[in-house]
């Protein structure tokens, strides 16, 4: 909910049968405010001001499910985050989680900053350490790395890229495939995961977490990769932050030296995907 850019409200932006479920908008009655927030390039967000409260209207924009991205997955966890006072109240929503109006959360994002001290990595994996404890529902699939990777390789070849980065893409693919198998054999209990920790999907302290857009189903480890992943100087902080999210296991750190590696491919081929071959790619290991 980062970058709030007021916008004047257009006819027909927010769609009538989503704006009636916006407290205050019931009967058709219009808004008091449209402002846009940031989506990330799949999702309309708004943040919708009626004489009720202030309120977001979150729309995922076609495809409506995407590689790594489910939206049933996605309400769903949202929801269960919610009524533990992990995310933003969920006041609505489409049975199918193509939208949903929630609570606009006014606190401030989490900075670069706050994942650099012993505070902010202990709160931060304290907070973890409940959504990962989160009941897990059986309709929820498990997270399927491969088929991922697959989808994300699908889209990568149709878009005509250079040889250098179809080379690089089929690479990542095979690599995932490994880990996933590794990761197969072993018994550990999997849980719900946020799946995309930016520190902007970090509001106020202790942090509700918003956009569960990524979440999957894994080991608790696997939000710790993405942190990782995003953020290399946190590994100065890994020890603390995997005592904070109750990770303390050698078998939990093998877990997560898997996960890591696997979590990179993911990121690395999505931002092949999405045309961002300049993206760093960071912690894989090819071997």
């Amino acid at each position: 909910m980062a970058h709030d850019l007021p916008t004047p409200n257009r006819e027909g932006l927010i769609p009538a049968e989503v704006l009636a479920a916006v407290p205050g908008c019931e009967s058709g009655l219009p808004p008091l405010a449209v402002h846009v927030l940031m989506g990330g390039g799949h999702n309309d967000v708004r943040r919708v001001e009626t004489s009720v409260g202030k309120f977001v209207v979150r729309r995922r924009l076609p495809p409506v499910t995407r590689a790594g991205s489910d939206a049933a997955l996605e309400l769903g966890c949202h929801r269960l985050a919610a009524r533990s006072g992990l995310a933003p109240r969920v006041v609505a929503a489409a049975s199918d989680g193509t939208w949903m109006v929630m609570d606009f959360v006014a606190g401030n994002p989490w900075q670069e900053r706050d994942l650099s001290c012993a505070a902010g990595v202990r709160v931060l994996g304290e907070r973890l350490a409940l959504v990962h404890a989160l009941p897990v529902a059986a309709r929820m699939p498990p997270l399927d790395a491969a088929g991922i990777a697959r989808q994300q390789l699908q889209a990568i070849n149709s878009n005509n890229v250079p040889t250098t980065i179809q080379r690089e893409a089929d690479e990542l693919a095979q690599r995932t495939n490994q880990l996933a198998t590794m990761l197969q054999g072993r018994e550990v209990p999997a849980c719900i995961n946020h799946g995309d920790l930016q520190v902007a999907n970090l509001i106020g302290n202790p942090p509700l977490l918003i956009d569960w857009e990524y979440a999957q189903v894994a080991a608790p480890t696997y939000d710790i990769a993405c942190l990782l992943t995003y953020y290399p100087q946190l590994r100065s902080w890994q020890s603390e932050l995997l005592a904070a999210a109750g990770l303390s296991r050698p078998a939990d750190l093998e877990l997560l030296g898997l996960q890591a590696q696997l979590f990179a491919c993911l990121n690395r081929l999505w931002a092949l995907a999405n045309g961002l071959a300049s993206v760093v790619s960071d912690g894989i290991n090819a071997g």
